[in-house]
This record gives C-alpha cells, sequence and structure tokens, in this order.
C-alpha cells in the first residue's frame, strides 16, 4: 500500500484506475485457514486501502475548496440512483468521480444537465450543437466532443432526451426548449 503521507498529490495523481482485493489470512481453524477480502484502490501513485484514499481525497478536495462541487456530485449521484446504492456506496462514487474530475470532463453524458444545474458559468466555455436523434425526433443538445465520440462509435450518440444509444442528425431547432 502507498504512503499516506504526501500532501504534494494532485486529482490526477488520487484518481481511480481500479478497485483492488486482496485475501489476508484472518485465522486458522485446524487445517482450514479463514481469510478475508480487503478492498483497496489503485492509483497512479500506488494502491491505498478504502477509508487511506478516503481520506487523502476529502483532504485534497478541502484543501482546493471544493467541498460545495463534492455535495453537487453527491446530489446528483442521489437523484441518479438508479441501482439503489447505499449511502456510503454514492459518497464513495461521488468521492471517485470528484477524483477522475468528471465534470471537466465534455464528454460524459451528464455534462449539460450537470452544469445547467450547478454550474452554468462554466457551459459557457463549452461548445454546444443541436441534435435530432432517430428515437425521440426531437432537438437536444450535446457537447462538440460527444459529437467527436459519436463519428467515432460508428455516428450513434447518446439522446439527451431518454439516454439511449442512437443514430443522430444535426440540426436547428426551430425554437429552443
Amino acid at each position: 500500500m502507498a504512503d499516506k503521507d504526501n500532501a504534494g498529490w494532485t486529482f490526477a495523481d488520487l484518481a481511480v484506475c481500479y478497485h483492488t482485493g486482496h485475501a489476508q489470512l484472518v485465522r486458522k481453524e485446524g487445517r482450514r485457514n479463514i481469510r478475508a477480502l480487503h478492498e483497496g484502490i489503485l492509483t497512479t501513485v500506488g494502491e491505498f486501502e478504502i477509508p487511506v484514499w478516503r481520506q487523502l481525497i476529502e483532504e485534497l478536495i478541502e484543501r482546493h475548496g471544493e467541498q460545495e462541487l463534492q455535495q453537487q456530485l453527491l446530489s446528483w449521484e442521489r437523484e441518479h440512483n438508479y441501482s439503489n446504492q447505499t449511502e456510503t456506496q454514492l459518497k464513495q462514487k461521488a468521492l471517485e468521480l470528484h477524483a477522475g474530475r468528471i465534470f471537466d470532463d465534455r464528454e460524459w453524458v451528464s455534462y449539460i444537465p450537470f452544469h445547467q444545474r450547478f454550474r452554468p458559468q462554466e457551459l459557457e466555455k463549452a461548445v454546444l450543437m443541436w441534435i435530432e436523434t432517430e428515437c425521440c425526433k426531437r432537438p437536444g443538445q450535446v457537447t462538440k466532443e460527444q459529437r467527436e465520440k459519436a463519428v467515432r462509435m460508428n455516428e450513434r450518440i447518446i439522446c439527451p432526451h431518454c439516454g439511449r444509444l442512437s443514430g443522430y442528425r444535426l440540426c436547428v431547432p426551430e425554437k429552443t426548449e
């Protein structure tokens, strides 16, 4: 496991590469070994036990004054909790999203609705395009980066209305929604 005493780490350093699990011997019962799974998070600077990683990322969020942004991500996760995760799981997911700076990723499917609600000033920096998807047949907005990703995905894009992967065409809306 990595040393947690480095205050110079960045969000990129602590972004989750993947989760890890290690079986460790807890006790012996006769000839049987009783093991427990110890979960961790691998980052670019090393592997951390989850509570240690959580403390590091929370300290980094506080150091950068992003507590409100973290609360916004947590609210977003609570409202979009389609798999009925527990509050602890939601908090962990929001911390992982924050470490990965998901809110800065213009390919993120929720980039526009998240920023419309919590950070409208950030939308002014993005290039937005109007599309009409084959599924819903009504105008919706996507980022330029989402459209570029769609080009790489055989001209299929996540519909801004229903969330399906769909064909689309660029359009100019008759009236904005």
